[in-house]
């Protein structure tokens, strides 16, 4: 029951608060996205550290979270894909 409430609270208001931040079109929305894909992946990792076991569920949350963290390095220009470079 509280692993549950925690889930909800922890994972669920991030995701939450970061939808929120970015549809009001907050300074902070990216910042919130970082830190709720951080959540669910550390979430998965220590729910799978003490369970001892993986499912195809853990491993698609733990990528889902690992996408919206790469999502928000892209848009933020971190990987240099929108630099207009050419290369010769």
């Amino acid at each position: 029951m509280l692993g549950g409430l925690l889930l909800g609270l922890v994972v669920g208001g991030t995701q939450a608060l970061a939808l929120t931040g970015q549809l009001s079109r907050k300074p902070w929305a990216w910042l919130a996205h970082t830190v709720a894909g951080f959540a669910m992946v550390i979430w998965i990792f220590g729910e799978v550290g003490v369970l001892g076991s993986m499912a195809f569920i853990h491993v698609f949350y733990f990528a889902l979270g690992l996408l919206q963290i790469g999502a928000v390095m892209v848009v933020l220009g971190l990987f240099g894909f929108n630099r207009g470079t050419r290369s010769p």
